[in-house]
């Protein structure tokens, strides 16, 4: 895979973005992809949270070319420091014997395998869909995890892979993220 250019931004990681509390850091992280969603098209992209920053990879190049865009996500999470990592962005959704559901939203799993998950539906457009509640699934209430969605930093440590990005410009940090 390599030789691939992808877009990522270093940014600040404010204090109050490391909630201890899964909902509250996940709410934040679904709160950003709506509003995000508010401005036009979200590509897809991937939070590595660290001690001190947040390592935004917009992937859609990476995976568009992986035979195995799981691999391609653990590799990421396999990067020395990461505390957790989020996919944000549209999705969807396949379940057998069922129609496929176009959502939007955030996966979060932190090195422990705890994870924490919430999507709204959207519409063709990635327009959101009004609904009354949004949908949560929390590892910590004995829920399965979503079928294709995480388990990366395992994968990571299993197999021994880390991402190596190497910057084409000087490195440099974007906005603090909150």
């Amino acid at each position: 895979m390599s030789g691939i250019r992808v877009r990522v931004t270093l940014a600040r990681r404010e204090p109050d973005f490391a909630a201890t509390e899964d909902d509250a850091f996940g709410r934040g992280l679904l709160d950003r992809v709506l509003r995000a969603l508010g401005r036009g098209p979200m590509p897809p992209a991937v939070f590595l949270f660290r001690r001190d920053d947040v390592q935004i990879v917009y992937v859609a190049p990476l995976l568009a070319a992986a035979k195995d865009p799981h691999r391609v996500l653990a590799s990421l999470a396999g990067q020395p420091g990461v505390e957790a990592i989020a996919v944000l962005g549209r999705f969807t959704q396949r379940q057998k014997g069922a129609q496929p559901r176009k959502l939007a939203g955030t996966f979060v799993e932190w090195t422990d395998g705890r994870w924490w998950a919430s999507w709204r539906p959207v519409d063709d457009n990635g327009r959101l869909i009004p609904t009354d509640e949004d949908e949560v699934l929390r590892a910590v209430d004995g829920q399965p995890r979503p079928g294709g969605l995480g388990g990366w930093f395992t994968r990571a440590r299993f197999e021994g892979i880390r991402a190596e990005l190497t910057p084409t410009t000087p490195e440099r940090m974007d906005e603090t993220v909150n």
